[in-house]
């Protein structure tokens, strides 16, 4: 359960009733984490009467609240909603291939899918194993717009990003990273106080909010770099008007609400289409807008579950564990860019526009094909092994000399091994009992104990270098203020130097690729402010400068979010 302000009024009454719902101590998020224990035993107690399944079903159908359940991989190959969008694919190998018996094995599909007319879509050819030797990388067709490599090779597309929180908002950078114009469409509250929690100093940069706290959050920041910044109120007829007309000279559009928020306000795809046929829309809700659970709402802690990631991670089989950051977000944005630029190269043979159908959901389950067969030809559900492997040890992340500082070390050969145990010079290469991979897999709690007893008095980057040198993969895991400071990101130009009016400069993460030796920093902007650029976009729809101060005097567009 992931439950953000929004979504606090119905949970409560589902949970516990008026009482709770008018218990003004726990009215905000501040006052619920003051009182943790006491909300969290009584969730408990409440989730301990239904059944995993019951609990979903209930939690979405009748209060309509961001609820999942860890699902094990046999749940998710039986899930209905993957079942009812065709998401599974079953496998072949060729003939001269040594391979299992993979009759009735499947893997996932992609996260997204070419909806058009809104018909199903055909399931997709069987992926074959081929034999290594048989694998060519051919294309005939000529790089789009001409063949010399350009750092930001999206300019010229423009793009409507209607996106919020962590999903959507990542696919839109991506495609601003890359050169696309991007207008970021905001709600008249999208930078409202509700967006940063009670007592959320940690979302600003010294922890100051300062006199324009809505251009200085860290998320916002981070997120809204290369665009522009057009705050309206699409629910009145002035500001639904007003994207129509900017959706005609648009060529992509980015959403992430849930499955009816877009064609209740009537800027759906038909709606949008209909202005512009070569428009490519691509829409990401958390489980697909198709399927019986297109109505459902999602956040990352309550996608990720479902997802099976969850199946996975954790400190046994009663302790299963979320990775806290809502990782299916960034799943969903690289898999959200990867269908935009799958619709574009498209769109260049074609000529037509098309709508893309992404569930954040099926995103982070594309992510899980290797476990997912290797638990199916085993019969198998995973074991949660927290930091290590089912396959290796030792392999996890090991206590080093100092204050919270650690090492992550992996050894997946025998020869890895032999070479970490030859330079911790403490016997081990002597002991056949850790000879064999299944030797050490057998004893990895003991082995685990050995490492740490040695790493605990070593510094963890001195003997990273030394694992490194040995052929060991190794690396000191990083705090914020030294994954800045790192010198290989450092050597490679990674980083980024951004400016805002109401931030000033700071460092950035950059793009994580070259293109002909060139990230495109020199091109890069900081966040706008809100607002920022109303009068332009408007203008560029063919607004007058009357119109464009008519709809600010009314409120329609404006420059700065409620209090």
């Amino acid at each position: 359960v992931n439950i953000l302000q929004q979504f606090w009024a119905p949970f409560a009454l589902w949970v516990g009733g008026v009482e709770l719902e008018q218990n003004a101590e726990l009215a905000l998020n501040a006052g619920r984490m003051a009182h943790r224990d006491e909300v969290e035993a009584m969730c408990e107690a409440f989730f301990r009467k239904l059944s995993a399944r019951e609990a979903f079903r209930e939690g979405q159908e009748k209060w309509r609240v961001p609820i999942g359940y860890v699902q094990s991989f046999a749940d998710l190959r039986a899930d209905p909603q993957l079942e009812s969008r065709r998401f599974w694919r079953g496998i072949e190998a060729e003939p001269d291939v040594a391979a299992p018996d993979l009759e009735g094995i499947v893997v996932p599909g992609s996260a997204f899918q070419f909806a058009g007319e809104r018909r199903a879509p055909e399931r997709p050819p069987r992926p074959v194993i081929a034999s290594p030797a048989a694998v060519t990388w051919q294309s005939n067709d000529a790089p789009v717009g001409g063949t010399a490599p350009k750092a930001r090779p999206l300019e010229g597309i423009r793009v409507l990003d209607f996106t919020r929180i962590w999903s959507g908002p990542l696919a839109t950078r991506f495609l601003a990273d890359l050169g696309a114009d991007v207008l970021r469409i905001e709600a008249p509250d999208g930078r409202g106080p509700a967006s940063v929690p009670r007592g959320g100093g940690g979302y600003y940069p010294g922890g100051e909010p300062g006199e324009k706290p809505y251009n200085r959050q860290g998320l916002n920041n981070k997120l809204m770099r290369n665009k522009r910044s057009l705050a309206i109120d699409l629910k009145s007829p002035e500001g639904k008007r007003a994207v129509l007309r900017l959706v005609a000279n648009a060529d992509v559009v980015v959403e992430n609400f849930s499955a009816r928020a877009m064609p209740s306000l009537g800027l759906d795809y038909e709606a949008l289409s209909a202005r512009n046929p070569r428009l490519i829309f691509l829409t990401m809700p958390s489980f697909g807008s198709r399927g019986p659970y297109r109505d459902y709402v999602g956040l990352g802690p309550s996608i990720e579950p479902l997802s099976g990631l969850t199946a996975l991670m954790g400190y046994g089989k009663d302790e299963p564990r979320m990775t806290v950051m809502a990782i299916t977000d960034a799943a969903s944005g690289v898999c959200g860019l990867s269908a935009v630029l799958t619709a574009l190269w498209q769109r260049e043979r074609t000529g037509k526009g098309a709508l893309l159908d992404l569930s954040q959901s099926e995103a982070m389950a594309a992510f899980l094909a290797e476990e997912l067969v290797a638990s199916q030809l085993t019969n198998r559900e995973p074991e949660r092994l927290g930091n290590g492997a089912w396959n290796a040890a030792p392999y996890g992340v090991y206590r080093c000399l100092g204050e919270d500082e650690w090492i992550a070390i992996g050894c997946t050969t025998d020869a890895q091994w032999a070479a970490l145990a030859r330079l911790a010079g403490r016997g081990w290469d002597a002991d056949g009992r850790y000879a064999t991979a299944e030797g050490r897999v057998a004893r990895r709690a003991a082995l685990d104990e050995l490492i740490e007893g040695w790493t605990t008095a070593e510094d963890k980057r001195t003997l990273a270098r030394r694992l490194q040198a040995v052929g060991v993969a190794a690396a000191p895991v990083h705090s914020a203020p030294e994954w800045l400071s790192d010198p290989h990101l450092e050597a490679r130009g990674y980083f980024s130097t951004l400016e805002t009016p109401d931030v000033g400069r700071y460092t950035s993460d950059g793009l994580p690729l070259t293109i002909d030796g060139s990230r495109g920093y020199e091109a890069w902007r900081g966040a706008p402010a809100f607002g920022a650029h109303n009068a332009e976009a408007l203008r560029a729809a063919g607004y007058a400068e009357a119109e464009i101060a008519d709809l600010a005097a009314r409120g329609i567009i404006v420059d700065r979010p409620p209090h």
